[in-house]
């Protein structure tokens, strides 16, 4: 047994971590991190459509809010890739846009019969609408072979604007499509 009167003078030789117990350590967290790995891609990839979502929904909306309080007719067009502009009729003027680069990469944006374009009138209903010849509906889905969420937002006749989760189908569920 060792004796001695002061602390910091007596060490153990066992005191710090081990060359093998610090491998296990490095091992172990490998292999969570590799099991985790497609999760975190399906989580990243479903940020990005629920982002892109968000931006067409933020557009269609500021759409229908400027055509009330400008009390004229304002449109909403889609771009290509998750972009979109808002402006008014007339006179023609851009209100606002947003790139397609800023809702995110690797995405499918996709309408109903190709169409790109709804307008508001001043009481926020849909002008002239028509699902062959106006956009009514867009679905945002991760590209071809890639796993993720599909969401889905729907123009209705009466401007209302709503955005569903096409995976879900419980019936009560008002995220369902």
């Amino acid at each position: 047994m060792l004796s001695c009167g002061y602390r910091d003078l007596c060490r153990h030789a066992s005191a710090g971590v081990t060359l093998i117990e610090a491998m296990v350590v490095i091992a172990i967290l490998a292999v969570v991190t590799a099991l985790a790995a497609p999760s975190f891609s399906t989580m990243i990839m479903n940020n990005r459509v629920r982002t892109a979502a968000d931006g067409i929904m933020a557009g269609l909306q500021l759409a229908r809010a400027e055509a009330i309080r400008r009390n004229s007719n304002v449109s909403f067009t889609l771009t290509p890739g998750a972009g979109w502009t808002v402006a008014s009729v007339l006179p023609a003027a851009t209100i606002q846009t947003r790139s397609a680069n800023e809702g995110g990469t690797g995405l499918q944006v996709a309408s109903l019969n190709n169409q790109n374009s709804v307008a508001f009138t001043s009481t926020g209903t849909a002008a002239s609408y028509d699902p062959a010849n106006t956009l009514t509906r867009v679905t945002i889905q991760p590209a071809a072979g890639v796993s993720g969420d599909s969401l889905r937002i729907t123009i209705f006749a009466g401007g209302q604007i709503r955005l569903c989760n096409m995976a879900i189908t419980t019936e009560n569920d008002p995220r369902r499509c």
